[in-house]
């Protein structure tokens, strides 16, 4: 009985060999697609936990916060310094985000590249950042010029950094709050980041928070 089996296996061999080739690189795909999506999770996860510097985030549901309602949170008992997003769409389409980052918040930031002064000139609104996948589909580098539209007309600024981000396929252009305040007379935020004095826990600071009534 065994001799027979191995003669018919010497006889299917002809047959059994695409059929095991097909099998292996299957294996091989299903192997390397693990490891894949395996490094991309870890590569986001990496991002989110750089990006995210704050020890709280406030916003308010369907609408943004009005300058008083920051000044409220940013002269709270127990914050040390604070931080705050806005977004909105250009006439050309382009994404363009607004940031008031103080130092400690500057880490979220992955660089691409080397760019020692990009803090330097990003905070005194002398130039701007553009997100990795805006500068892969334009074709923007460091030193390169970007056209934005604004009520007052075209304003063309430097980019000073490129960032890495997993936010938007389309990418974005990051700009001071003071050069889009100066831009566009837009002073409301769509979030505002807390950075909690020493002694101070979210719990309680959540508790402040809630005493504001911001909603």
């Amino acid at each position: 009985l065994p001799g027979r089996a191995l003669r018919l296996l010497e006889t299917a061999r002809g047959r059994l060999s695409p059929a095991l080739a097909a099998l292996s690189l299957a294996l091989a795909l299903a192997i390397g697609m693990g490891m894949m999506i395996l490094g991309f999770r870890a590569a986001v996860g990496d991002w989110v936990t750089r990006l995210l510097q704050a020890d709280m985030y406030v916003s308010l549901e369907s609408r943004s916060l009005a300058r008083e309602q920051v000044d409220r949170l940013a002269s709270l008992e127990g914050v040390e310094a604070f931080s705050s997003v806005r977004r909105t769409r250009l006439a050309d389409g382009t994404t363009l985000t607004a940031y008031d980052l103080p130092a400690r918040a500057w880490s979220g930031f992955e660089l691409l590249g080397e760019a020692p002064e990009a803090y330097r000139q990003f905070s005194a609104g002398d130039a701007v950042l553009v997100s990795e996948p805006l500068a892969r589909r334009q074709g923007l580098a460091i030193g390169d010029i970007v056209e934005l539209p604004t009520p007052e007309g075209p304003a063309r600024v430097p980019i000073a950094a490129v960032f890495r981000d997993y936010s938007s396929e389309q990418g974005f252009v990051a700009v001071s709050g003071d050069l889009y305040r100066r831009w566009f007379d837009d002073h409301a935020v769509d979030s505002v980041g807390l950075y909690l004095a020493d002694g101070m826990t979210p719990a309680e600071l959540g508790r402040r928070i809630e005493g504001l009534a911001l909603g």
